[in-house]
């Protein structure tokens, strides 16, 4: 909502509200069927994307083969009916262990 804001104080008008912003973000976002399940938006403006199981499988295992058996340098973010939680390397410790504000 901020980039709304800072559109908005420098008179662009091509935005009615924050949605109608997150909307065109959604629309522009190149190679959108490849990379996402699903795209949305919500609420006042919040974009939802869910990552294809491909890309995301690759990701892990790149995270996985490349980590040189350090902990792998990964932080995800998850939000479920607008409960955040957070889980660092999932892979290698306990996956999905909700440790406190991100």
């Amino acid at each position: 909502m901020s980039i709304f804001a800072d559109l908005k104080k420098k008179g662009d008008k091509r935005f009615v509200n924050p949605r109608s912003l997150a909307e065109a973000i959604v629309e522009a976002i190149p190679r959108k069927e490849e990379l996402f399940a699903k795209t949305s938006v919500a609420g006042p403006g919040f974009i939802n994307v869910t990552l294809s199981p491909v890309v995301l499988s690759e990701r892990v295992q790149y995270a996985a083969q490349n980590s040189a058996g350090e902990p792998l340098p990964l932080e995800l973010v998850f939000f479920t009916s607008g409960v955040q939680s957070c889980a660092r390397n999932p892979i290698l410790q306990q996956p999905w262990k909700q440790i406190g504000s991100c």
